[in-house]
């Protein structure tokens, strides 16, 4: 593993760092153990001191009689068979590596108090709950690894937050960002939780669920989700003060059993885990010989759309393009001009090792011809989305090594582009722009952490070129399993589509396609009525991309390029 330090996200916390409204500051407290604190937290400490409607009003620390602080225990085999593994894997940039924050809260008020552990949660007197009451906060931020046991009255006016390491409906005490990989669930969550009075339960505020690790190893697992949710506090803070009000989260995603089960498996289950992991390695992939998939792009003519017939007969219907040797195409997009379909897509030439875009014409067989780059960066560029606005052509392609999302607009269609703005200044991924009503409305998901976008935002500007705000509750997604785009959204036969990818197990797993049921603002609401796998074609491991126009469809696919013996192991 490479130390993965510099990829530690800044950038998608500054859309929230500056608030319009000229109220009064919120005033915001934070609790922590000691000086060090999790290297996450300074992150996320950094982000409020720059905020400019928030004041750290007062630091607290809190202080445990030495017998009763104590962190949860692991079964004997978990820390006989995971220590070698972990040693590995273990690499520069932990979230949780206790740094020294003393410069961060230079000049903020300090208080110390007391507390105790029982059943896994941080009692305090009643005396030193007065003095926390006392400061007069709106938000109590608590970076223990414990929550507060229930209080006679909350302690701020809008409670107390803290990090919840798992998705709580799942495990309500905690994962440890371990028991994903022994339970082997397929997504592994963080969350931002609510503490209030003594009658109510906590509140989920944020929630996103990152895809599990495929290594052995709870340190690998934590990397994404917790830097990955170092905005979820200042976003959430942002929100409070634009509306003046807490939203929590409100449609929970289906199909999440609660597992009843401790932080740590025990040493049966470790011991299986672990066999299961060696038995994987040992027959891995590149022992059994089966060489890389490779993306194809498919397309068709029929009146019916992909996601209106069985997805296993449909896909045997789509003519697969063949790319040159060491070439392949994906992410393919269509767009008619003056009377002729055009396909754009992204094309990666293996000797260069970035992609560049590339378009061809269609003919009425379905021939690609008249193929040819038309847009090449020194970064990857892919997932060209064309816009056609006021009689002008425009290509949205995704370029997140660029640092942000870029417009082109067409001096010659299709191969004499030239940039037109920059929308956003972060790293997203899988941007689409769409008209809803007078209202320009864009879908991207923040690239969190390198390789890792388990959320969609809605964002909206009055023109193409911005600038582009975000919504308040503008979540479309927060899972890897349905966040992130397929294609641009569309309308079909008086419903608005999102095409989206279901990245929870792998990489373009299946097509998906979501249903807007409620655009309106504040109100963004989505359901997923039709799925396409790589079910029912030979050798087709997953498809990740869906684009139509008129009769025309195309998609991409990812082709396994000989099978594999013993491909449960992999």
């Amino acid at each position: 593993m490479r130390d993965q330090a510099f990829m530690v996200p800044a950038a998608v916390s500054a859309l929230f760092l500056s608030s319009s409204r000229g109220l009064q500051r919120l005033r915001i407290g934070v609790l922590c153990e000691g000086p060090m604190v999790p290297r996450y937290v300074r992150g996320v400490l950094d982000d409020l001191l720059r905020a400019d409607y928030i004041s750290l009003a007062l630091a607290i620390n809190i202080r445990y009689p030495v017998a009763s602080h104590k962190r949860f225990n692991e079964s004997l085999g978990m820390r006989l068979l995971s220590t070698p593994v972990e040693a590995y894997y273990r690499q520069g940039g932990d979230p949780l590596e206790a740094v020294p924050c003393a410069d961060l809260l230079e000049g903020v008020p300090r208080a110390m108090i007391s507390g105790l552990l029982e059943n896994g949660r941080i009692a305090i007197s009643e005396v030193d709950a007065l003095a926390v009451r006392a400061a007069s906060l709106d938000v109590l931020i608590n970076f223990c690894a414990w929550p507060f046991t229930v209080m006679k009255e909350a302690l701020a006016r809008h409670g107390v937050w803290y990090f919840h390491f798992g998705d709580s409906r799942r495990y309500p005490d905690g994962s440890g960002f371990i028991r994903e990989l022994v339970d082997r669930d397929p997504l592994t969550g963080i969350e931002l939780l609510q503490q209030m009075g003594p009658t109510e339960e906590p509140m989920v505020l944020m929630r996103a669920l990152f895809g599990t690790s495929p290594f052995p190893s709870r340190y690998v697992n934590r990397f994404a989700p917790v830097w990955g949710a170092r905005h979820f506090v200042v976003q959430k803070l942002w929100e409070l003060r634009e509306s003046g009000r807490l939203r929590a989260l409100s449609k929970p995603i289906d199909g999440a059993p609660t597992i009843s089960s401790s932080r740590s498996p025990g040493t049966g289950a470790a011991l299986r885990w672990l066999a299961i992991e060696a038995m994987k390695r040992l027959f891995s992939v590149k022992r059994l010989g089966r060489e890389p998939s490779k993306w194809r792009v498919g397309v068709r003519r029929s009146t019916q759309a992909l996601f209106e017939e069985p997805a296993a007969q449909a896909l045997k219907t789509f003519n697969w393009l063949n790319a040159p040797p060491g070439h392949y195409w994906a992410d393919p997009v269509l767009c008619e001009v003056a009377g002729q379909t055009w396909l754009f897509f992204e094309h990666m030439i293996e000797s260069d090792g970035i992609a560049q875009i590339s378009c061809g014409r269609l003919q009425a067989d379905g021939n690609l011809v008249e193929v040819r780059t038309v847009l090449r960066r020194p970064h990857h560029l892919s997932y060209p989305q064309i816009i056609q606005s006021d009689g002008e052509i425009f290509m949205l392609p995704e370029a997140a090594q660029s640092g942000g999302l870029d417009l082109y607009r067409a001096r010659r269609f299709p191969d004499d582009w030239v940039l037109e703005a920059r929308l956003l200044d972060f790293r997203c991924v899988d941007s689409a722009i769409f008209k809803s009503g007078d209202i320009w409305c864009m879908v991207t998901s923040p690239q969190l952490v390198t390789g890792h976008a388990p959320i969609t935002w809605l964002l909206r500007a009055n023109d193409l070129t911005g600038p582009w705000k975000y919504c308040l509750n503008g979540i479309v997604a927060n899972s890897a399993s349905v966040a992130r785009g397929a294609g641009g959204v569309f309308e079909h036969k008086g419903r608005l589509i999102r095409p989206s990818q279901d990245c929870g197990r792998t990489y373009g797993e299946a097509l998906l396609f979501n249903k807007i049921e409620s655009i309106i603002p504040e109100d963004y609401s989505e359901s997923v009525f039709h799925r396409v796998d790589g079910s029912g074609l030979a050798l087709l491991a997953g498809v990740h991309s869906y684009s139509r126009v008129n009769d025309w469809e195309c998609i991409d696919g990812r082709f396994q390029t000989r099978a594999a013996p013993w491909s449960y192991f992999t």
